[in-house]
């Protein structure tokens, strides 16, 4: 009926620690969740572009040693990535399923979705970044002291700045600096409005557009803007008008509800006011922080993981020690469901962790077993047992082991 749980869009710090926390709760027993990524650009995001600071400089790594982490946990927990972006996401009133549409056209339906797309969507900028690709950064001074070298030194034109409506902030400093002869223009990724405001200050200069790549022979040379290739030797990213007008490339109905800033507005659970929609990381507001983003993103996973299991099992989920309920441990039912009657098995991990817990329990029954769980067919695969209890043994081990979840049959309703 849906194909994951959870769709998490956007993969950088707040989507992959979303991803893994729906995916792996760090519990004795608990019922796993089927989980989406999607991003074009792959794992990292701003995670990609040169170092990351946690804190303070002792704890801080390069792009490579941040990352993977993260991507030691997608491959081992098996948790696929759809290097492809989301154009649109659009939930059902009726059925609360959720329809996500990528640029290519591929659909998938899940239970509920994370935002984690940040302020912009990225493309391939990690692949030259200090390669004659910067952004702004460290500090107004430092921004200044910058652009008064660009401009005095005279070797990086034609230069392209690019950034949103709050991009005039900017302009008004290189327009004083920009002496005759060099050639500057600003990609505004923003409405009319925004690009109009920028003409005033630069003319025909201004190209409306989103940078869809960056381009050049190990430096950079030129970025596709709309189709169109644009020759630069330098090219600014100006992250600061981002953080005062963020661009999400997503349409999403119903509409949640914004900040004044065009931030995704969310509880201190990460809920938006969009039932079943979660969001972390910059794409809910300031401050941007890696720090930050992770632990949104593990808070939106959290509570992702607790709507997705009220409406499979219509109980509150066991997330102790995260999350403690206030109940007597001697007549507690316990942290797995009594039943799983009416639902479905998918498999969540590799194939040969499956297979490994499952030689034990069947032999060389194992090819079926697998063919059975690959279709969801539950009473199929308790078929293959000579005593149905050791098949519903065997099937809870597989959960235990979060190597199999459940997903509903029927229509579920929202709660």
């Amino acid at each position: 009926m849906y194909d994951c749980d959870v769709i998490v869009v956007g993969a950088g710090p707040a989507g992959l620690s979303a991803a893994i926390r729906v995916r792996w709760l760090k519990r004795h027993h608990c019922v796993p969740c089927s989980v989406l990524l999607c991003d074009p650009g792959g794992p990292g995001g701003l995670m990609r572009m040169g170092s990351t600071c946690i804190t303070g400089p002792s704890w801080s790594s390069d792009s490579a040693g941040m990352i993977e982490p993260f991507l030691r946990d997608l491959d081992l927990l098996g948790i696929p990535v759809e290097r492809d972006a989301v154009t649109d996401i659009e939930r059902d009133e009726t059925s609360g399923l959720f329809t996500v549409t990528t640029h290519s056209g591929r659909r998938w339906r899940s239970l509920c979705v994370i935002i984690a797309a940040g302020m912009k969507l990225l493309a391939n900028e990690d692949a030259y970044f200090g390669k004659g690709l910067e952004v702004t950064c460290m500090g107004y001074d430092y921004v200044r002291e910058r652009f008064a070298r660009i401009f005095s030194e005279g070797g990086s034109f034609p230069l392209a700045v690019i950034g949103t409506g709050k991009l005039v902030n900017l302009m008004s400093l290189t327009e004083s600096l920009r002496r005759s002869g060099q050639e500057i223009y600003y990609v505004v990724d923003d409405g009319a409005d925004a690009v109009a405001a920028a003409e005033k200050l630069a003319g025909d200069r201004v190209i409306a557009g989103r940078v869809q790549r960056f381009m050049g022979n190990g430096a950079l040379e030129s970025i596709m803007v709309g189709g169109r290739e644009l020759p630069c030797a330098l090219a600014v990213i100006d992250f600061n008008s981002y953080e005062l007008r963020p661009v999400l490339s997503v349409n999403i109905l119903p509409l949640p509800a914004r900040t004044d800033r065009g931030f995704l507005q969310v509880d201190r659970l990460m809920c938006a006011s969009v039932e079943g929609l979660f969001a972390a990381g910059d794409v809910t507001g300031m401050p941007a922080s890696v720090a930050k983003a992770i632990g949104e993103g593990v808070v939106a996973g959290f509570s992702a993981y607790s709507y997705v299991y009220r409406l499979k099992f219509h109980r509150t989920p066991p997330l102790f020690a995260y999350v403690p309920q206030d109940v007597s441990l001697d007549t507690y039912p316990g942290d797995l469901p009594a039943s799983f009657a009416g639902m479905s098995p998918v498999i969540l991990g590799k194939t040969e962790h499956v297979k490994a817990s499952l030689d034990a329990a069947v032999g060389q029954s194992y090819g079926a077993a697998l063919d059975m769980l690959a279709r969801g067919d539950l009473e199929g695969f308790l078929a293959l047992f000579d005593d149905r209890n050791e098949g519903l043994d065997a099937m809870n081990k597989l959960v235990r082991r979060k190597l199999v979840t459940f997903h509903r049959e029927e229509n579920h309703e929202s709660s």
